[in-house]
């Protein structure tokens, strides 16, 4: 921890170590605001879930007819195409919002099959997990001898699972890539290990001919195990697909700052020196038309780092890189108002108020046990700005972002606990 800046030790004395810990709260409120963008994508289909649950009495009619138990142990079942398409809505409307569904355009593609293909297919496992628990949960209720923890895990053949998928609409070929990308192996499972990571997986290998189909996967992030696989095992293509993060990131701010309030063009700026060189770039950027206020973008939008600290540590490290733009564009636009900076942009007109500058995070903004943000620039994620966003409409979303920044780590009151260890005592400060 004290490698990746979570921590710091020190010897009073030879007995005694002190560790100070960084408070999480800023990687909290972080976590907090993405649940809370991932809520109002599911909420967004508000109305699509109701119907599905005026429909829930009639699914369950519909399994106490064909789930059944095999030998005193194995559940069996065989749903028509309407109850499959019934629990896949379910899973659609579950897994809306989830980051790693939306970690590259849709149409990248990766290992000749687009990224919103791979995604059905976890929408597709997700909707099966959904319908077994279904089943299993109706037997239970049916037939109340049967222990739940015996129906919810299910053992199958590798080859009749690969089988499924054909029936599906896979080729045999793809098939193996389906299957190879749900699964977890003794591969996958040391990476999970090494990067604390909690495997998510619809399927885990056991032997060499059959898998276990756990419920947890798609229950605890339908898209993410998946995600995880298909940049491991195709990072060629998905390197290539990073670089076009940037206009669907731009896309966004247009579907947030929507006409006639505010104005933001479908492309970035090069800014050049006097003398024709390059200084740097814009990615993007947002007039306020109503107040006047410019603001001037750059967009950040690395792989989502999960519980490995590793990964943490290089985003954070990544994302204060950009102190060196925020110099930059600080020093170019001057004591220009945003009416300056826009005709320098060839944007036309503005009002006088000075122009925002704006470092915007697609996932995380402020680290933990970090304060060296430049604060002449605003430094938000995507998930904090929608929220600040659809909580002050009317208002100076610029100014209020101003207003709201975190000066360094939120601290909270310091917590101390001490161990007392043979010939030691270690005294963990929490700040």
């Amino acid at each position: 921890m004290e490698r990746h800046g979570l921590a710091e030790s020190t010897f009073l004395s030879e007995d005694h170590l002190i560790l100070e810990v960084a408070s999480s709260n800023d990687d909290d409120e972080e976590r907090r605001a993405s649940a809370w963008l991932s809520y109002s994508a599911r909420q967004r289909l508000s109305a699509i879930e109701g119907q599905l649950a005026a429909r829930k009495q009639e699914m369950a009619l519909g399994i106490d007819r064909y789930a059944r138990v095999q030998d005193g142990w194995f559940l069996r079942y065989e749903p028509d195409e309407d109850t499959t398409a019934y629990y896949r809505h379910l899973a659609e409307i579950y897994s809306a919002g989830t980051a790693e569904a939306n970690a590259l355009p849709e149409d990248t593609l990766l290992g000749g099959r687009t990224f919103r293909s791979w995604n059905a297919l976890s929408i597709t496992a997700y909707g099966r997990v959904l319908h077994h628990i279904a089943c299993a949960t109706r037997l239970m209720a049916t037939r109340p001898n049967l222990e739940l923890r015996n129906l919810l895990t299910a053992f199958a053949h590798k080859e009749d699972v690969k089988a499924l998928w054909q029936q599906a609409g896979e080729s045999a070929s793809s098939a193996d890539q389906v299957v190879a990308g749900l699964s977890l192996n003794a591969d996958t499972a040391a990476i999970c290990e090494h990067n604390h990571e909690q495997p998510l997986p619809y399927y885990i290998e056991f032997g060499r001919n059959f898998v276990l189909l756990p419920i947890f996967g798609g229950m605890l992030n339908a898209s993410a195990g998946l995600t995880w696989h298909l940049r491991a095992a195709f990072r060629r293509d998905w390197d290539k697909a990073v670089d076009g993060r940037e206009r669907v990131f731009r896309d966004n701010l247009r579907d947030l700052f929507k006409p006639p309030r505010y104005t933001v063009p479908d492309r970035g700026f090069h800014i050049k020196r006097s003398d024709g060189t390059e200084l740097t770039d814009i990615d993007a950027v947002a007039l306020d038309n109503v107040t006047g206020r410019l603001c001037l973008i750059q967009l950040k939008w690395p792989d989502i780092y999960g519980r490995s600290v590793t990964e943490r540590n290089s985003r954070r490290i990544n994302l204060l890189k950009a102190n060196d733009w925020v110099a930059r564009i600080s020093d170019w636009v001057g004591g220009r108002s945003s009416s300056d900076v826009c005709r320098a942009l060839g944007l036309g007109n503005a009002g006088s108020p000075p122009p925002a500058i704006l470092v915007l995070a697609r996932h995380v903004a402020r680290f933990s046990g970090e304060s060296n943000y430049d604060s002449r620039a605003l430094w938000e994620s995507w998930p904090r700005l929608v929220k600040t966003f659809y909580e002050n409409q009317n208002a100076d979303i610029f100014h209020i972002l101003a207003h709201t920044q975190r000066s360094g780590t939120l601290r909270r009151d310091p917590a101390v606990n001490i161990y007392e260890l043979p010939g030691l005592t270690v005294e963990v400060r929490f700040s």
